[in-house]
């Protein structure tokens, strides 16, 4: 399975997993229109730049427009395969902000302080040289 979600049965991943599929969907059709001006291939760029730019490149655009197609309808068949598991694992998006919220709260326990000992266990010698200087520099 490609999803941490659909291993885990985590409602965040979950979440995680179709915020990132919407936006590829998002960015696939954007991309498949062609919006003038935007750098897209799509559609509408093939139509406007035909009699410009020649058959050859209306043909090549034409191609990459119906494969951003393809790549969104992908991703739409990934959404319903994730919403399939979602709903097996009863996950929900009120248990997707519990654990964010634990989440949250585990990782500002984390972020206390550590002592000087472990910080210095994991110096680099990058680190080492400069704090030598700086411990030189106040010396002075």
């Amino acid at each position: 399975m490609g999803y941490k979600a659909c291993a885990t049965g985590n409602s965040l991943s979950y979440v995680l997993a179709f915020l990132g599929l919407g936006i590829a969907f998002g960015f696939s059709v954007l991309s498949s229109v062609g919006l003038l001006g935007y750098g897209g291939c799509g559609f509408l760029y093939a139509y406007f730049t035909q009699s410009l730019k020649g058959e050859a490149l209306f043909i090549v655009t034409i191609v990459m427009a119906a494969m951003w197609v393809v790549q969104a309808v992908v991703f739409v068949a990934f959404i319903f395969f994730l919403r399939g598991w979602y709903k097996e694992d009863k996950a929900s998006l009120a248990s997707a902000k519990s654990q964010f919220t634990r989440g949250a709260a585990r990782t500002a326990v984390t972020l206390a302080s550590v002592s000087y000992t472990h910080l210095r266990a994991h110096e680099t010698p990058e680190h080492l040289v400069c704090r030598l200087l700086l411990e030189k520099k106040k010396k002075y």
